[in-house]
């Protein structure tokens, strides 16, 4: 029985021991509150029209002042907001534009291998439907041997005749370079 009755003293003191907690919490924001909300208020009108009893022109005049800076400080923070956001956007549709470019370009490369493989399929088509014409072996001969006939209509030497001279200056070279070496 000694439990239970130091556990009724142990819980009449713990009411009592909250509601004095309660209090003085209370009693702790009503007085900030009283001095947030009234007293520094109070106070700082006090000195306001003091001072515009004092010198009511100048007063006005440094109220004009606070706000023309309050109005100026804002607005520049808002500006200095808006530039930020403009700087991300700006930057963030770079990279989508950038990505885009990027793909764009896998898409090019990939159509131009394609169209590479097409045009080269239709020549190898069109090679084989040229050789199956007949008389183009003829015709290709007849063209090969009018070609070759033209440096000599024009009395143009060939290509063998060309390389016989180079080789024949090549040997006069040889010889005058070893004669100046003699004389030297």
């Amino acid at each position: 029985m000694t439990a239970t009755k130091k556990d009724d003293k142990a819980s009449r003191f713990y009411v009592t021991k909250t509601i004095s907690d309660a209090r003085a919490k209370l009693e702790d924001k009503v007085n900030t509150a009283n001095e947030k909300y009234i007293e520094t208020p109070v106070k700082k009108s006090r000195e306001f029209i003091s001072e515009l009893k004092a010198d009511p022109v100048k007063t006005i005049e440094d109220l004009i002042d606070d706000g023309r800076e309050a109005i100026e400080r804002e607005a520049n923070a808002r500006m200095d907001s808006l530039k930020e956001k403009v700087e991300t956007r700006k930057t963030k549709m770079r990279e989508r534009l950038d990505k885009i470019n990027q793909e764009t370009r896998k898409v090019y490369e990939g159509i131009e291998k394609d169209a590479r493989l097409v045009v080269d399929d239709m020549i190898d088509a069109g090679k084989k439907q040229l050789d199956r014409i007949p008389g183009k072996k003829k015709v290709e001969k007849r063209l090969s041997a009018t070609l070759s006939a033209i440096p000599s209509k024009l009395n143009l030497p060939s290509k063998e005749e060309i390389e016989g001279l180079v080789a024949g200056i090549n040997g006069v070279s040889k010889k005058v370079d070893d004669l100046n070496r003699d004389f030297s």
